[in-house]
């Protein structure tokens, strides 16, 4: 497997991303990750390099205000983490030599994953995405953090996006699925 750094133009921010290429026996299925709330493309490091190295080509990349990322920048609204999976696909589609897509998103990121599948069928671009997997996201994703731990992670994790108020982010997050 090699890795390489790079760095992906997206709305608000040069987002900053990782390839997982294999070195050989390359598969005609590649993966995009997307990150959680309080997290970076770090996250899927040890899923993104095994799959590599089974031939699944691979990209993570960092949500703008993520602070534990290399993005930078600010987190205003939740629909900017939609943009920002939509900026990493279009720039993957024309970099990876693949014939489909997979989209895997862990909880703020597989909302940005759903949202990006959904307007997907409705517009379908070649390479097509050919599944989504959805990690740690409820039905209704902003109601987790209205209990008392989720109201004690949100005030844990504050500090660790830049931009608008957690709490005012989390309830954005049931407003991207239908």
């Amino acid at each position: 497997m090699k890795l390489h750094n790079h760095q992906i133009p997206a709305n608000c921010a040069t987002l900053a991303a990782l390839r997982y290429a294999p070195d050989n026996g390359r598969q005609s299925t590649a993966i995009l990750y997307a990150h959680g709330f309080t997290a970076g493309k770090y996250t899927f490091d040890g899923l993104a390099g095994y799959l590599a190295n089974k031939g699944y080509e691979g990209l993570t990349f960092d949500f703008v205000g993520h602070k534990l990322g290399g993005t930078g920048g600010e987190l205003h609204n939740m629909t900017q983490t939609v943009e920002n999976l939509q900026a990493a696909l279009a720039w993957y589609r024309n970099t990876v030599p693949a014939e489909r897509i997979v989209l895997v998103g862990h909880s703020m990121g597989a909302v940005a994953v759903l949202r990006t599948a959904i307007q997907e069928v409705a517009s379908p671009v070649s390479p097509p995405i050919a599944g989504v997997a959805c990690l740690c996201m409820g039905v209704e994703p902003h109601i987790g953090f209205q209990s008392v731990v989720g109201r004690t992670m949100q005030s844990q994790r504050a500090a660790y996006v830049q931009g608008a108020p957690v709490a005012e982010l989390s309830a954005q997050l049931g407003s991207l699925l239908p």
